[in-house]
């Protein structure tokens, strides 16, 4: 009845006496040591007969071990006849009778190639995505735009580059959510209120097109005023929000500058 229910198993089994004698083992060992490892395994060996010579001490120490009442577990890799690697995961554990003595070794086996296989390319994954978010970050803290990344439901950024904070002149410990962020560049509360108004406005509308604000005026940690053209992008589906901002203070000026100038010249003609 054992026989029949081990041979039923999709791990490989082997019952070992105390003196490392194969007393049992299901068809699964069969295959594992005559497909995989090209050697027959036959009942009354030592299991000692099949390890590589260079490795009988550390083998027979492992042994020696579940004699003596521990359990033991290992990864063995190794080429398989047809050229590929083959990963196995060995456990072993005391075999007791029923006065729960140990009398001998059960040795399990079970193929673990796929699961190495697939653990591998996890790791590639995570490698390449790791790298990939390593420079998509190196490119946001250099391009000379003021970009920041804020969790949607949260509203807590996670990440500011260093010209929003030159852009916008607050530490970035001053910039940790939106709530104060509006509260420290938009001094005013009037058009603190007129601004969110229109922000939260057009965000809550989920329409990229209107998360674009031209011409609003900031004010620094040191009270400086400039004027800031500021576009937001959604990630919805990543629950992200990604501001950028630049400063065209200087633009502004000229502009009015030149409007300044025309008028004088306008003036000067009519007169």
């Amino acid at each position: 009845r054992m026989s029949l229910q081990i041979n039923k198993t999709e791990e490989s089994y082997i019952l070992l006496d105390e003196s490392l004698q194969i007393i049992s083992l299901n068809k699964n060992t069969h295959h594992l040591f005559k497909e995989i490892l090209g050697v027959h395994v036959h009942k009354g060996d030592s299991i000692l007969d099949y390890a590589q010579p260079e490795n009988i001490e550390t083998v027979k120490a492992l042994y020696n071990s579940v004699l003596q009442g521990h359990t033991e577990e290992s990864e063995i890799s190794f080429p398989a006849q047809d050229g590929a690697i083959q990963d196995l995961l060995v456990k072993y554990a005391p075999a007791k009778d029923e006065d729960n003595q140990i009398i001998g070794v059960l040795v399990t086996a079970h193929d673990i190639t796929e699961h190495k296989k697939l653990q591998s390319k996890q790791h590639e994954l995570f490698t390449a995505l790791k790298q990939r978010n390593a420079f998509i970050e190196t490119v946001i803290q250099n391009i000379p735009i003021a970009i920041a990344v804020n969790k949607i439901d949260e509203g807590n950024a996670i990440l500011v580059n260093k010209y929003f904070i030159e852009t916008y002149g607050w530490g970035e410990e001053e910039l940790t959510d939106i709530s104060s962020f509006f509260e420290k560049v938009y001094t005013d509360e009037n058009y603190r209120k007129e601004i969110m108004d229109r922000v939260m406005a057009d965000i809550e509308s989920g329409d990229p097109e209107r998360m674009n604000w031209k011409g609003v005026t900031i004010t620094t940690a040191s009270g400086e005023t400039k004027v800031v053209n500021s576009k937001n992008i959604p990630l919805f589906d990543q629950n992200l929000m990604i501001s950028t901002a630049i400063d065209v203070t200087e633009s502004v000026r000229h502009t009015a500058e030149i409007n300044r100038i025309k008028t004088n010249q306008e003036s000067l003609i009519n007169g």
